[in-house]
C-alpha cells in the first residue's frame, strides 16, 4: 500500500497584529487552503518561514530577521515595493504564498540568487519554452513569460516591462532554469526574435489570463 506524504504546514507570525488581526488572518489561510499546494498556518510564538508585519504601527525587530519579511499597510503604494494591504486580501496573500521560496532550501536560495547576480552584470535570457502547468503559476510570473516570448531581454529590460521587482524576475527564472526552459546569454549576443507561429496559441491563452485584449 503506498504511503501518503503529509507535508507540515508553513508558519506565520505577525509580531504586531492585534488579536482580531490574527483571526482574520487565520480565516483567510483556511480559505486559500485549497488554492495551495502546501498548508500555511498562524502562530503567535516560535519560529516561522514567514512575517507578516503591519508597518502602521511600527515595529523595531530585536535583530535582522533571517526569514522573509512582508509588509502591510493601509496605504501599500506609500511603502516600499511588495507591500500588500492591511488587512491583507485574499488575492495578494494567495500570490504571498504562491511565490514563497523557502530560506532553508538552499539550493534554491543559491540559484536565485545566481540569477539576480547574472542580472546586475547585464546576462539575457532566453525563452525555451513555456512551462505546461503555466497556468498554475503565480499571475505575476506570466507577464515575465509574456516579456521573454517575443525575444532575449535583461532584467532590468524585463523589470520594465513587467513592473516587477529584480526578487521576483529571480524567482520566476529560477523556477525556469529548474525546468530546463531558459537559457543565460552574455549582453553581446543579438536579441533572438522569436516566429510568432508558435507562439501564438500560448501568447493569446497568456493574454486573456492577464486581461490583455488584442
Amino acid at each position: 500500500m503506498a504511503s501518503t506524504t503529509v507535508l507540515q504546514p508553513r508558519r506565520i507570525l505577525c509580531p504586531n497584529f492585534n488579536d482580531d488581526e490574527v483571526k482574520a488572518l487565520r480565516s483567510l489561510c483556511e480559505l486559500l487552503r485549497k488554492h495551495l499546494k502546501h498548508p500555511w498556518q498562524v502562530v503567535t510564538h516560535g519560529e516561522a518561514d514567514l512575517l507578516l508585519v503591519n508597518l502602521d504601527a511600527g515595529w523595531a525587530p530585536p535583530q535582522v530577521p533571517t526569514v522573509p519579511l512582508v509588509g502591510c499597510a493601509l496605504r501599500p503604494r506609500a511603502h516600499p515595493v511588495g507591500t500588500i494591504h492591511r488587512p491583507p486580501r485574499a488575492a495578494e496573500l494567495l500570490a504571498v504564498f504562491s511565490e514563497f521560496i523557502p530560506t532553508t532550501d538552499a539550493a534554491g536560495a543559491a540559484r536565485t540568487q545566481d540569477v539576480l547576480d547574472a542580472g546586475q552584470v547585464d546576462d539575457r535570457y532566453v525563452l525555451l519554452g513555456w512551462p505546461l502547468d503555466f497556468e498554475r503559476w503565480p499571475p505575476s510570473w506570466r507577464r515575465v513569460l509574456a516579456a521573454l516570448s517575443r525575444s532575449s531581454a535583461s532584467m532590468d529590460e524585463i523589470a520594465q516591462c513587467t513592473g516587477l521587482t529584480p526578487v521576483d524576475i529571480g524567482r520566476c527564472i529560477a523556477m525556469l532554469d529548474r525546468q530546463g526552459l531558459v537559457e543565460r546569454q552574455r549582453l553581446a549576443a543579438a536579441p533572438v526574435v522569436r516566429a510568432q507561429g508558435r507562439w501564438k496559441g500560448l501568447s493569446e491563452r497568456v493574454g486573456h489570463l492577464l486581461g490583455f485584449s488584442r
